[in-house]
């Protein structure tokens, strides 16, 4: 997840694209998701509050599926109906393993 973060960070203005137009200020979003992925990483790999970064990264992510990717992918894009499905499963798995960590500290 850390790597798609710096993704986000890395290429702001291009991830503000997809950003749902009822958002306001798109640019915000892309960097405060980005350090959403990239601090659940190091939370989940150092155990520190990991069942809880764990859940909320499988909230994003679902939230991503819904809707940014759903909508397009909807609309035709199959490119983008691909991202639900994956968005979608990577949320289940984060959710899933968040029930197999412990919260510390």
């Amino acid at each position: 997840m850390a790597y798609f973060g710096f993704g986000h960070l890395s290429n702001t203005n291009e991830m503000a694209e997809i950003v749902p137009d009822f958002l306001p200020m798109p640019v915000l979003w892309v960097l405060i998701t980005g350090m959403g992925l990239v601090l659940s990483a190091i939370a989940i790999v150092i155990g520190i509050k990991a069942r809880l970064a764990a859940q909320l990264l499988g909230l994003m992510l679902l939230l991503f599926a819904v809707m940014i990717h759903l909508p397009y992918g909807l609309q035709g894009d199959q490119a983008e109906l691909f991202e639900f499905f994956e968005n979608f499963a990577l949320a289940g798995a984060a959710l899933y393993f968040s029930s197999h960590l412990k919260n510390t500290h």
